[in-house]
């Protein structure tokens, strides 16, 4: 997968994270040729991080809530 490709596969995903409710089908439907084995792997990828991110934020204040 090159760069290119993986920047195209981004810019999709944040399109689908910040568009109104009710919007993904349309999205999907006009970049259907970016529907692919690469699309999941860099969603994987961008929820892995995220994962992470939010892990570092909440963790911390969680356990001095309740410790």
């Amino acid at each position: 997968m090159n760069e290119q490709r993986t920047q195209t596969y981004l810019n999709l995903i944040n399109q689908l994270l910040s568009c109104n409710d009710g919007d993904e089908p349309r999205i999907l439907q006009e970049n259907r040729e970016l529907l692919d084995e690469g699309l999941v792997q860099v969603m994987v990828a961008v929820a892995q991080c995220l994962g992470d991110v939010i892990l570092i934020i909440v963790l911390p204040k969680f356990l001095l809530r309740t410790g």
